[in-house]
């Protein structure tokens, strides 16, 4: 393959894995949006957007381990492209059923179907880019992929009030259907000359031992902690409360709330990016501390502040998304805990604990919103006022057992 050859097929891999990490993060968060609509046309109630919302993180921490065998033993281009093909139906259905259960169904396709798009593009990308280029082009194909939480807030609630959102996923499946096309035609997992190792292609049974040895880390759970709720108390409130929040207290429409969602899915996107430069001056934990409090004391300060006017309200929103990502930090700091032929799977779990964190925090804040009275069919400005206590207090919980964390030894295992 010549370097010109070369170098354009490295740039359709890269746009390619780029176009589905953005569609995978549109796919995730696309009921923020559309909740109040669900709730109208479906009668949903609050603790039901919660398990709709949940379900789906929940989906996508049980396949980790799955997709990874898939990804060693037939590739990423064959594994991200037949996921795909499941999120494929699980949108039609979605864009049709009347019930929560058909919903519900519809979210758990979807959530298989995007399991493999981070993981996948990384082992693709590893293969095509040399050591020192690997962690720019991963930090690239992350960071580029948050366009879609972007996409999902007011381009999509801009769209559904124009089309409806049963026909918005109607559309949503046509573009993830050519989005399998794509990738089967376009993605290629190693140049023609790179060996691909078959040390990689480990059973379940393997797999399983991996991930257990990392549990027995006497430091593990204090990282899994910290990762079960850094980012997803953020999108918690980015997927599920932001939306009904902003029209049962204010009463936007699904375009000004998309407005206000966009702006905190912004800040969200630059977050991981703030952490990082702010790492040339501070210490991990000195960001992890400052980060869960600044997060606890957004979060207090959408449920205290009494009668708040919508600009502090949508400037408490934004500024929320900015929190999240010294989740990053708490990946980078827990790889010096684990042995160094666990670093892999010690990712892994970490990846497993902060997508079960989502589903949990998701289905607790349903739940608990759906605790108190209704007041015109819509929970109240008190059950809100409640459930964003609710997360101040999980985050500077959790930050009291991580800050715990033994000192580190030279055997971690």
């Amino acid at each position: 393959m010549s370097l010109l050859s070369l170098v354009q097929r490295r740039l359709s891999i890269v746009m390619i894995l780029i176009a589905g990490g953005i569609l995978a993060q549109v796919l995730r968060t696309s009921t923020a949006a559309i909740a109040p609509d669900l709730m109208r046309d479906i009668g949903f109630s609050p603790d039901a957007l919660g398990v709709l919302t949940g379900v789906f993180f929940l989906t996508q921490a049980l396949m980790q381990i799955p997709v990874g065998i898939l990804i060693d033993r037939f590739g990423g281009r064959l594994t991200i492209s037949g996921l795909y093909t499941i999120a494929v139906v699980g949108a039609l259905i979605f864009a049709v059923s009347e019930t929560f259960s058909g919903l519900t169904l519809a979210r758990v396709l979807m959530a298989i179907g995007i399991s493999g798009a981070i993981i996948g593009a990384f082992v693709v990308l590893e293969s095509w880019f040399s050591s020192d280029k690997l962690p720019q082009m991963a930090a690239l194909q992350i960071s580029a992929g948050q366009i879609g939480v972007l996409l999902a807030t007011a381009p999509l609630a801009f769209a559904s009030e124009l089309f409806g959102w049963r026909n918005v996923f109607l559309g949503l499946s046509i573009i993830t259907a050519v989005m399998v096309l794509s990738i089967f035609s376009i993605l290629r997992d190693a140049p023609p000359d790179h060996p691909i190792s078959a040390s990689k292609q480990e059973s379940l049974k393997e797999n399983l031992n991996g991930v257990l040895a990392v549990f027995r880390n006497r430091y593990a759970p204090f990282f899994f902690v910290m990762v079960f709720v850094a980012n997803p108390v953020v999108v918690c409130v980015l997927t599920l409360l932001g939306g009904p929040f902003l029209f049962d207290t204010y009463q936007l429409g699904a375009v000004e709330r998309g407005h206000v969602l966009f702006g905190m899915g912004a800040t969200a996107m630059l977050s991981p990016l703030l952490f990082g430069q702010l790492q040339r001056w501070f210490s991990i934990r000195q960001l992890v501390r400052g980060g869960a409090v600044y997060a606890a004391a957004i979060c207090l300060g959408l449920a205290l502040i009494p009668s708040a006017p919508l600009w502090l309200t949508s400037l408490l929103m934004i500024m929320l998304g900015f929190s999240g990502g010294y989740a990053v930090l708490i990946f980078t700091d827990g790889r010096r805990y684990f042995p160094a032929h666990l670093a892999g799977r010690s990712m892994t779990a970490l990846n497993m604990a902060q997508m079960s964190g989502m589903a949990a925090i998701q289905f607790a804040a349903g739940f608990f919103l759906s605790l108190f009275p209704l007041t015109g069919g819509h929970p109240s400005l008190l059950a809100y006022r409640a459930t964003f206590t609710l997360l101040a207090v999980i985050v500077l919980s959790a930050y009291l057992i991580y800050r715990r964390i033994p000192p580190l030894t030279t055997n971690s295992g």
